[in-house]
């Protein structure tokens, strides 16, 4: 997978809203299932997380997403991991990654889906949006 996509990857404006090309691993019944990255555009609009295949899926049909998550106070980000990534020790390709997780309230939070992105600025303004739609 080349990971060009995800050079300037972001439209935002304040701290409610995120639009951006990252890359996912989904998860089902908290386990990541996903075993390849997979190219993303997510919008945090409204306090609802969405994710579609493309920007241009996107900006073409707003309602034709892959997968949607009302945020709220029972949501939450995890810690962001930092992993290198890189096919050997000579290369260097690091991705800053967390889960958007829902706690239950019983057990550890379920995690939903994986998210990561090569720059720590954008993942950090995505679990800041986040933060804004759960924490009120």
């Amino acid at each position: 997978m080349s990971y060009d996509t995800l050079h300037d990857p972001v439209d935002t404006s304040g701290e409610g809203f995120v639009a951006a090309t990252v890359i996912c691993k989904f998860c089902n019944m908290g386990f990541v299932t996903s075993k390849k990255w997979t190219s993303v555009f997510i919008t945090i609009v409204d306090g609802v997380f969405r994710l579609y295949a493309s920007k241009e899926a996107c900006t073409a049909n707003s309602q034709d997403y892959l997968m949607k998550i009302p945020l709220t106070r029972h949501h939450e980000a995890s810690k962001v991991k930092r992993k290198n990534y890189a096919p050997d020790r000579a290369t260097v390709l690091e991705l800053f990654q967390f889960y958007i997780q829902e706690d239950n309230g019983v057990f550890m939070p379920t995690r939903l889906i994986k998210i990561a992105s090569p720059s720590p600025q954008l993942v950090e303004k995505i679990i800041r949006c986040i933060d804004v739609h759960t924490k009120g």
